[in-house]
């Protein structure tokens, strides 16, 4: 090689030489990274007062993720923590590496949420207790994450603005003092309850609103010394109960609606109901040979479940002549 062909050569070497000075060692293309080192324990640590330590320690070691002889890197150490984070059964984490003569140690130092040892709720009435336990998303026994706090009184506050109360407050208080976990109380608020104001009724000409009114427990409750919260629960079954009279008194085709509106305060609605009475029906049969009248009123569905748009008849006649055959 001449030494003008020579020349490049030996600016592109003095170029990698500078580049080498200032970042640093080059590597070749192929050569390999030095390996992370491998896992050789996971030590967990819990308070001196914790209980049932083999539990937490072999749910740590699961949630962890980690695995003796696995490489360990800043990865697999934030996937360990998102891990014990996302089971929201720790108040502290901390994760920490330590060497070790084959590699390094893992030391996972948790603080696992109290468990709840009993639950109190007060304040519950009108409805029962264990009706109040049924939308807790937590039981005796779970544990105990403050932060879940708003959304369990979030569930009980819309129980009772359910059954008629305006603005309900629900709040929590964790004991840890008074037994052997956490004596979680759930203290209800209910404030004043949306009343009834008043019932109408439009439309009823067989019978006085008085006699339809005391078929209504809604309408009864009005009646106590106390005051009760407007049920729409309770005013729809009501209104069943009110069909289902009408149908024994043989008004087959009744229909029956309602509407609300507010007092002007709005602590208070006026309810109406609206009835439909239609035809008062007469059976009678003509021809029936073979069973007896008391044998084929047996097949009349229509006072148990209408005759709105004849179909009540229809199935009564189809139920009618399969007996027949």
């Amino acid at each position: 090689m001449s030494a003008h062909g020579s020349m490049p050569y030996c600016r592109a070497m003095l170029v990698l030489a500078c580049l080498a000075a200032v970042f640093g060692v080059i590597r070749p293309c192929g050569a390999k990274v030095q390996p992370a080192e491998s896992l050789v324990a996971v030590e967990v640590i819990l308070p001196t007062d914790a209980e049932d330590v083999p539990y937490w320690t072999r749910l740590v070691e699961d949630l962890s993720l980690l695995n003796v002889g696995d490489p360990v890197t800043d990865q697999t150490l934030t996937e360990a923590l998102n891990s014990l984070t996302l089971s929201r059964r720790f108040k502290e984490i901390d994760i920490d590496t330590l060497p070790a003569p084959e590699g390094v140690t893992v030391k996972i130092e948790v603080m696992p949420y109290a468990r709840i040892w009993r639950l109190q709720i007060h304040g519950y009435y009108p409805l029962f207790e264990s009706e109040v336990r049924q939308v807790l998303p937590v039981y005796s026994g779970d544990l105990y994450d403050p932060d879940q706090a708003p959304a369990i009184a979030a569930e009980v506050e819309a129980l009772y603005r359910e059954i008629g109360y305006i603005d309900p407050r629900v709040t929590l208080i964790a004991h840890s003092d008074k037994g052997p976990g956490l004596l979680l109380e759930v203290n209800i608020d209910k404030g004043p309850p949306k009343e009834l104001a008043d019932l109408k009724l439009t439309g009823n000409q067989a019978f006085r609103d008085s006699t339809l009114k005391r078929k209504c427990n809604l309408w009864l409750n009005t009646l106590k010394p106390w005051p009760m919260p407007f049920n729409k629960t309770m005013f729809e079954k009501d209104l069943e109960r009110l069909r289902e009279y009408y149908r024994r008194k043989r008004f087959a085709d009744v229909e029956i609606d309602y509407s609300l509106e507010d007092t002007a305060a709005e602590d208070a609605v006026i309810a109406t109901i609206h009835i439909v009475e239609g035809p008062r029906y007469r059976v009678a049969f003509e021809g029936n040979d073979h069973f007896w009248d008391l044998t084929l009123k047996k097949d009349l569905t229509i006072w148990e479940t209408g005759n709105q748009g004849g179909r009540g008849l229809r199935k009564s006649i189809r139920q009618m002549t399969a007996r027949y055959k």
